[in-house]
């Protein structure tokens, strides 16, 4: 990753495409990384999550518990 002088990431053009990213960009913390996310790609993400929510059972069976 690179900086700019107005200490902005700089990301480059291929990662942008990637992610589909346009203007504005979200930053999760996931865990022991940062994830970038094309605003409108997470708001549909989270939009879908809030429609069935994870339980207990769902994550323990992706765990294979």
């Amino acid at each position: 990753m690179t900086w700019d002088k107005q200490g902005r990431v700089m990301i480059k053009e291929e990662k942008l495409k990637f992610a589909r990213i346009k203007s504005k960009a979200v930053l999760r913390g996931a865990g022991d990384h940062v994830e970038i996310w094309a605003e409108e790609l997470w708001d549909d993400k989270r939009a879908r999550a809030a429609e069935k929510p994870l339980t207990f059972e769902d994550t323990a069976s992706a765990l294979g518990m």
